[in-house]
């Protein structure tokens, strides 16, 4: 973006805020703008009044859904947050680019949920959604390998019986991946997840 690049804030601003009065419908265009308050201008209040404005205006778009989880989350609103992101997942399947960085994003906050949350048991219907997309792509095997290391850590906790059944899933899926153990555990080392999928691994093991 020519005016970011120039580190012309006010100007890229101005620019998206006439594009608004023109397009007052456009929620792509309220979420960037919003992204430059964020990202460049340091102005949260500004950034939340267009990220609320694009959920407004279109509340199934993406980025407006995802950042209105993460609203709905910072005001204690757990039920809300969760509905938001489930209902981004839910689109997984024919978001590509961008928008799917969003659903996976919004995947692995479900999951984060449920890490917090031990009551919380809408993982399985993530993963569900998240074994349908390429698991070709990197970016989406990371999700799924630490959506179901948390899941295993749960059902464990809560001496669930279907572990085992969900333990079978996973190898399942590892196959499917051609992916051996050491290239998982560089995947769960971007993620900084790598101590907690070892300690799966021996979950693993045991209920074998």
């Amino acid at each position: 973006m020519k005016y970011i690049a120039n580190e012309q804030v006010d100007k890229a601003c101005d620019m998206f805020e006439r594009m608004i009065d023109k397009y007052p419908n456009d929620a792509w265009l309220m979420c960037k703008l919003a992204y430059i308050y964020e990202g460049y201008a340091n102005d949260k209040d500004m950034a939340k009044k267009y990220y609320d404005r694009a959920y407004e205006v279109d509340p199934d778009y993406p980025e407006a859904l995802y950042q209105h989880g993460l609203k709905c989350y910072s005001d204690g609103e757990k039920s809300g947050a969760i509905n938001s992101f489930q209902k981004l997942v839910d689109q997984i399947e024919r978001l590509y680019g961008e928008e799917l960085q969003y659903a996976l994003d919004a995947a692995e906050e479900i999951v984060e949920l449920g890490l917090t949350d031990l009551k919380y048991d809408g993982i399985d219907s993530v993963l569900e959604k998240l074994e349908n997309c390429n698991i070709n792509d990197r970016d989406v095997v990371k999700r799924i390998v630490y959506a179901y290391d948390v899941e295993i850590y749960i059902k464990y906790i809560k001496r669930d019986v279907s572990i085992k059944e969900t333990g079978k899933r996973y190898d399942n899926f590892l196959k499917r991946t051609s992916l051996n153990e050491n290239e998982i555990q560089t995947l769960m080392m971007e993620m900084g997840h790598l101590s907690f999928h070892k300690t799966i691994k021996c979950v693993m093991s045991e209920i074998k």
